[in-house]
């Protein structure tokens, strides 16, 4: 028969195991709640930085469907051109990579066909610095451009 002194060792052994498991739980609850606010804030980044493009398209809509005629290579409005579509695929990539709750590739899948006479033409020569994914899309859009003529 056990002792009462005993039994108060058990007891303080079982008061430990239990504030062990709360604070393992508790420990595991602050780092899912942390990994959610990051996949929130990435998320949010996203659409941001969507917008942000969205707007640009609206601050520039004569460059939202592709290269007009009078923003050709050379000029200042080629220029403006060439990195308006570069802040589209910075963008792209960036929504790609940080967003997965949205199927983000047809909305960049668009953007790249807009501008695909000057991306996959022998002007844009920097489709290597961004993501592989972002550059997969390129290829594939580029691939039907070779397959229409």
């Amino acid at each position: 028969m056990p002792t009462s002194a005993s039994k108060a060792e058990w007891a303080q052994v079982g008061i430990g195991i239990l504030a062990l498991v709360v604070s393992l739980v508790a420990i595991y609850l602050a780092v899912s709640a942390q990994r959610e606010n990051v996949r929130l804030a990435s998320i949010v980044a996203a659409r941001e930085d969507w917008s942000d493009l969205m707007n640009s398209a609206m601050d520039y809509p004569h460059f939202s469907l592709g290269r007009p005629e009078d923003a050709q290579p050379g000029t200042p409005d080629g220029e403006r051109y060439e990195w308006y579509v570069s802040n589209i695929l910075y963008r792209s990539e960036s929504v790609l990579d940080l967003d997965s709750s949205v199927a983000w590739e047809p909305a960049v899948r668009n953007q790249i066909g807009y501008h695909k006479a000057f991306i996959c033409g022998p002007n844009f020569s920097d489709a290597n610095e961004y993501s592989e994914r972002v550059q997969e899309l390129i290829k594939q859009e580029c691939a039907q451009v070779g397959n229409n003529a």
